[in-house]
């Protein structure tokens, strides 16, 4: 999550403004047991955005075993000086769309 946030410019945005991320809800679903220590992959992609808020769905993969699990967090864009959400930026909607490579 921490890492798709970098790389749209959430993080960078929130140093600059203190308007940024913030975890609404997660929910995650595993199929199979992983022992530690061990490699995963997680993939991170938004599936939908509103207002104020967007979902990114997870998904994590190993090597030999395939899918281990899935899940999904609702985030909102939050101003931490008024403690209010705040709507996506038309620039964040750009750059979510870009690296998603559709439009919400």
């Amino acid at each position: 999550r921490i890492a798709y946030f970098e790389k749209v410019g959430l993080m960078q945005m929130h140093q600059k403004t203190n308007i940024g991320p913030i975890l609404h809800s997660t929910s995650a679903r595993f199929f199979k047991e992983l022992s530690y220590p061990n490699e995963v992959v997680i993939s991170a992609k938004v599936s939908s955005m509103r207002t104020s808020s967007f979902v990114v769905d997870y998904q994590v993969e190993h090597r030999s075993s395939g899918i281990i699990a899935e899940g999904s967090s609702i985030n909102m864009i939050f101003d931490f000086n008024t403690k209010h959400k705040v709507p996506i930026s038309e620039a964040l909607r750009a750059d979510i769309c870009k690296l998603e490579q559709k439009n919400f």
